[in-house]
């Protein structure tokens, strides 16, 4: 559930890469070695959480903030304390 803040940005991107993108599963299929993600319609995909991986190391390799405003923006998890991202990163074609 996103918090209650007092404005909501949406932005729809498209992401054309330079240099050829393989975002794997992680397993094998047995006729490929690298199984691609895919999206609901079987189309090779790029995960919201890698999508936000690299907004939230871009942001700190340009702003150079510190670790708590970092935290702030993309949320954190410790054993005793958390806090939500405020930024939704989700993947194309999501109906949220």
């Amino acid at each position: 559930m996103t918090p209650n803040l007092p404005f909501f940005y949406l932005a729809r991107l498209t992401l054309e890469t330079l240099t050829p993108l393989s975002i794997g599963t992680g397993a094998a299929d047995g006729v490929f070695d690298v199984e691609l993600v895919r999206d609901a319609n079987g189309l090779p995909t790029i995960p919201g959480s890698s999508l936000a991986g690299v907004l939230r190391h871009l942001y700190w390799q340009t702003y150079g903030e510190s670790d708590k405003e970092i935290q702030r923006l993309f949320g954190f998890q410790s054993l005793n304390e958390g806090e939500p991202s405020k930024l939704h990163v989700s993947w194309g074609g999501d109906s949220e």
